[in-house]
């Protein structure tokens, strides 16, 4: 959560957009058998996975 916090923050501080904001992240975790978990996409393995989608959005 801390991770996603700090995405948030460096996306407007280095992005300096004028006209929009970043308001959500979606992220989609594979999570194994043996219970290790990974974004996916980013060596995710297919046999015994289950995916999880994570959704933040900024706080009003």
């Amino acid at each position: 959560m801390q991770t996603v916090d700090q995405m948030f923050s460096r996306a407007d501080a280095e992005a300096d957009m004028k006209s929009i904001e970043l308001s959500e992240i979606e992220l989609s975790v594979a999570i194994n058998a043996e219970g290790s978990f990974s974004l996916v996409g980013l060596g995710a393995k297919v046999a015994d996975t289950r995916t999880v989608l994570l959704r933040f959005k900024r706080k009003s």
